[in-house]
């Protein structure tokens, strides 16, 4: 009778634990944090609700953990220590409220003053992007194809119609000043330093 009794508590106290450490994870969240337009050093975090009470509190809080680069302070190229302001998930949605942050989200915390950078991950790695105002009424495809300079393939941003109109458009300005010419690099117009 003792056994049985003592059986039952025990099953009982392992059911409550079980509960209470499932209902715990519902509130836990596991993402890896990345600095802007980052790829690589990402850290991993666990999330609660009480770190995303808005995006700007969460992006306080993830620098804390992450050294993040600002803006530039002069021709040096050295940053000062920034504090981010913004988190924005892989796909660019900025995140406001923890129910944004879906477990294993890569994040991407943006400092004042600078614009979010969309990562370059690997050649050919591909992020749709849905907006309700894509020209082409389909989802906007960004695929990775060089990171240094990074260059992205934007698909779906207009149609081929389109785009031949825009090369026949550009061919047909003769002035020497507005017609298409081949972009340079450097600080002089022949592409040298």
């Amino acid at each position: 009778m003792i056994t049985s009794l003592f059986l039952r508590r025990a099953v009982a106290a392992l059911l409550v634990c079980m509960a209470l450490v499932c209902l715990g994870a519902n509130d836990t969240k596991v993402v890896t944090v990345f600095n802007n337009g980052e790829s690589v050093g990402g850290i991993q975090v666990r999330l609660t609700p009480e770190h995303v009470p808005t995006g700007q509190h969460l992006a306080e809080y993830l620098s804390t953990l992450l050294d993040v680069e600002g803006m530039y302070t002069d021709e040096t190229k050295t940053s000062s220590k920034a504090v981010a302001d913004r988190v924005f998930t892989a796909i660019g949605k900025p995140i406001h409220a923890f129910d944004d942050i879906a477990p294993n989200d890569e994040l991407y915390i943006v400092p004042t003053g600078l614009l979010f950078v969309w990562p370059f991950v690997k050649y050919g790695h591909r992020v749709t992007v849905q907006s309700a105002h894509s020209p082409t009424g389909k989802p906007i495809v960004l695929e990775s194809y060089n990171d240094s300079p990074r260059v992205f393939l934007i698909h779906n941003f207009f149609t081929n119609e389109e785009a031949d109109r825009l090369i026949e458009r550009i061919s047909e300005i003769d002035d020497d000043i507005n017609k298409l010419k081949r972009s340079t690099v450097g600080h002089d117009d022949k592409g040298s330093c």
